[in-house]
């Protein structure tokens, strides 16, 4: 077995800790990108959650407003059907009076021939 030299390992050592250190770089670039990637991933998380948070609120607002219409609906509603009874009664009170007229009209031609 042959012995090195410290001069003969004096360049294999300082090739082997070059090569550690561009390693050891490569390592942590590939850190700093992950941490980049990571830290872009917890940002837009944080972006999506306040949008769902501001998502669930329009909601809500939306549930009122259509409880809301919905209200207004069956209040028309029901006013529309108020307004038909009073059409029918005001309809079945003009046929009395049309009939009354008409049995007046009658009774007085009546009245003439005699």
């Amino acid at each position: 077995m042959k012995r090195l030299e410290v001069s003969e390992s004096k360049p294999i050592l300082l090739d082997f800790v070059r090569n550690e250190i561009e390693v050891t770089k490569r390592d942590k670039e590939k850190i700093d990108t992950d941490f980049i990637k990571v830290s872009d991933y917890e940002r837009e998380k944080r972006k999506l959650n306040r949008e769902i948070t501001r998502l669930h609120q329009t909601i809500k607002e939306l549930e009122k407003m259509v409880e809301n219409l919905q209200k207004v609906i069956d209040n028309q509603e029901d006013q529309i059907r108020r307004l038909r009874e009073t059409n029918n009664l005001q309809t079945e009170q003009m046929r009395t009076i049309l009939s009354t007229i008409e049995t007046f009209r009658n009774e007085r031609n009546v009245e003439e021939y005699d």
